[in-house]
């Protein structure tokens, strides 16, 4: 699992969503979302942007949690 894949993962199941309902929410498909939790797809700065107002975040929610943990 990658860095994103584990923080959507984290943020997904905090926010007490599924899958399916992360899909609606975002527009990404569940195939999509599931593949960027497994780590087995890279989020692309769109896709990360995306799911950052999904979660009711800024869009930069995800970039920010990078930079703190380097």
């Amino acid at each position: 699992m990658n860095f994103f894949g584990k923080q959507i993962e984290q943020e997904r199941k905090s926010a007490k969503l599924s899958v399916l309902e992360l899909s609606q929410k975002s527009g990404l498909s569940e195939e999509t979302l599931l593949q960027i939790e497994k780590g087995t797809l890279f989020p692309d700065v769109r896709q990360l942007m995306t799911l950052s107002q999904a979660f009711g975040k800024p869009k930069g929610y995800f970039f920010s949690k990078l930079v703190y943990r380097v």
